[in-house]
């Protein structure tokens, strides 16, 4: 900056001090020539009248007298150094004045004789005598009675006039010198404070576009400066107005792009990462590291996306593919990539949007798994039944005992079927949210009793120890018909997989605000890699005994559902050989449903 301002500084006063350097010299030329012009004039006067009084004087005086007049002659006003040559009419200079005038016989110069003639003559001759350049003045003497005696002839030398000149020259050019230099000086001067309102106003500029808070010019002057500096002042505030507004709109930018769901990432076509939100990262990125500056192809964790971004770079081709979801295991992200364009149409960026389709995917492949299921599920009675039916049909219904035999499995199947096509209703009631559930207070201990003594039979036909531990009433608010049905298909279960001289245990307490009820066996047991999906749709650990029981497999999701619409969930503690314990979590209080232990799903604890 500092050298900038020297370089104006010196332009400024090289600009005036040249400008000044003109004028004056223009000035000075003309100044010169006018004093010139007017010294010459006044000396062609002063040399014109002199020469005529002279020659006035010694006509008066008569021939005789010439040389004493011209010795008592005090020369010209202004002491200017004439010389003074007196003629004769036959042209012989008789008297001289003056130095370097010499009498005798010389050539006699024109303007004499026609002095001579009776004629004036003034002007400037080049050579007179070998001095050099004159100005000359010759006038007739004439006698009393008119006639033309002779002639005087006034000369004025060039040379000393030009060294007077010279000398005034010098003078004025050394006037003209000084005040060339006090215009320089005050130029000077006045550039530097020209470049330091320039420098300031610089400084502030600088500050501004370097974003500096209220960077102003606090004295910028009067006149045009002061307007300058005013409008300098107005457009930091639009600048300052405007980056805040620009630094609000990338912050919500930057903050709408970071939450977004959707992973957003912009590689420039130098292949470096610009921008990677955290949905980006998770989705597109072996490792949560920062991104923005590195090369894509060290980023984005599948091949098929880089290659992707390098065609839309060399091509400016969209592009659309499903891959692998980065970290998370199994999952999987659609993305979609464009390229950004700059003004003269080439591919500046591109754009890579990613969405978890992992939830979609997993959704599909369990719609599919359950069409399947239910269509396995229903094909396997009406198999048996339409297979019945058609024997029967085919004369087994002579035979009375193979009828019965035959229709009783077609009622069993029937009655599978029934209770299949009910719990899919109640499924579905239940997962939509359309069934209505009353909550009332009721004891949970109880309802666990009425389950036992309503399966007790079953237990005992099993050969299975049915045992409870209800010492005392267990209060909550809940739906009791529902938490009935829970507790209906965990002791049933319970029983189903528990062999002979087996046992089954019901508890009931409650703790820090839940209601808990404990549904123990000492069945064959859960294998763990199965512990996490018992509670899915269809889902049969022993699929033959699950059919040989009659169940349909949606028990424990619909005990699942219920309990969740309780704010409540189910724990499942297994060991292959030695049994199960199933526990309902209920809060006391609906009011407390969003209480200490959050609801919402089953937790599993293997031993």
């Amino acid at each position: 900056m500092s050298r900038r301002m020297s370089g104006v500084r010196i332009r400024v006063t090289a600009v005036a001090a040249g400008a000044a350097a003109a004028l004056l010299l223009l000035a000075s030329l003309w100044a010169l020539a006018f004093f010139e012009r007017e010294q010459r004039d006044g000396d062609m006067a002063a040399l014109t009248a002199g020469a005529r009084g002279l020659a006035l004087a010694l006509g008066q005086a008569g021939q005789a007298r010439w040389t004493a007049v011209l010795a008592g002659w005090p020369g010209l006003s202004g002491g200017l150094p004439v010389q003074v040559a007196v003629y004769d009419l036959a042209g012989r200079r008789v008297a001289a004045w003056g130095s370097g005038a010499e009498g005798g016989r010389a050539a006699l110069p024109a303007d004499v004789r026609s002095a001579l003639s009776g004629r004036e003559t003034a002007g400037r001759v080049r050579e007179v005598g070998g001095t050099g350049s004159a100005w000359v003045a010759a006038e007739p003497i004439r006698a009393a009675d008119g006639r033309v005696a002779g002639a005087v002839r006034m000369t004025l030398p060039a040379t000393p006039r030009a060294r007077h000149l010279i000398h005034q020259w010098a003078l004025y050019g050394g006037g003209m010198l000084g005040l060339w230099l006090l215009a320089t000086a005050y130029a000077y001067r006045r550039s530097r404070r020209l470049s330091l309102r320039i420098r300031l106003l610089a400084t502030v500029a600088e500050r501004i576009e370097a974003g500096e808070a209220g960077a102003r010019i606090r004295d910028a002057g009067v006149g045009e400066w002061a307007e300058l500096g005013a409008a300098i002042h107005r457009l930091a505030e639009r600048v300052e107005e405007q980056r805040a507004r620009l630094h609000r709109e990338q912050v919500t930018l930057a903050s709408v792009i970071e939450h977004m769901t959707a992973g957003v990432m912009v590689v420039d076509r130098a292949g470096r990462v610009l921008l990677a939100n955290e949905a980006a990262m998770r989705l597109l990125a072996p490792s949560a590291d920062a991104v923005a500056g590195k090369l894509h192809a060290d980023v984005v964790a599948d091949e098929a996306v880089v290659r992707a971004v390098d065609h839309a770079l060399a091509t400016g081709e969209s592009a659309r593919l499903e891959v692998a979801g980065g970290r998370a295991k199994e999952a999987r992200a659609d993305v979609a990539l464009r390229p950004l364009r700059g003004e003269q149409g080439a591919v500046e960026a591109v754009v890579i949007v990613a969405h978890d389709v992992t939830s979609w995917r997993r959704l599909e492949r369990m719609r599919s798994e359950f069409v399947a299921n239910v269509s396995h599920e229903l094909r396997t009675p009406m198999t048996a039944i339409q297979g019945f039916t058609e024997t029967l049909l085919d004369g087994a219904l002579a035979d009375p005992d193979v009828a019965r035999e035959f229709l009783t499995v077609i009622h069993d199947e029937a009655v599978r079927l029934n209770r299949l096509v009910r719990d899919l209703l109640d499924l579905s009631k239940i997962e939509s949210g359309h069934t209505v559930m009353r909550f009332e207070r009721a004891d949970v201990a109880a309802l666990a009793r009425s389950s036992a003594e309503r399966l007790r039979l079953q237990a005992e036909a099993g050969g299975v120890d049915l045992q409870l531990d209800l010492p005392r009433p267990v209060w909550a608010e809940v739906a009791p018909e529902r938490i009935q049905q829970v507790l209906d298909n965990l002791v049933a279960n319970a029983i189903a997989y528990t062999p002979t001289r087996g046992f089954v245990r019901l508890r009931a307490e409650e703790a820090d605000g839940w209601a808990l009820v404990h549904v123990e066996d000492t069945g064959i047991g859960i294998p763990e890699a199965d512990l996490s999906r018992i509670f899915e749709r269809f889902y049969r650990v022993d699929k033959a005994r699950d059919r040989r029981s009659g169940g349909t497999g949606l028990g424990l999701a619909i005990a699942k559902h219920i309990v969740e619409a309780h704010s409540g969930r189910i724990e499942v503690e297994s060991q292959v050989g030695q049994g199960s314990r199933f526990t309902v979590w209920l809060p006391v209080h609906q009011g407390a449903r969003q209480g200490d232990r959050p609801g919402g799903g089953q937790n599993v604890t293997v031993r």
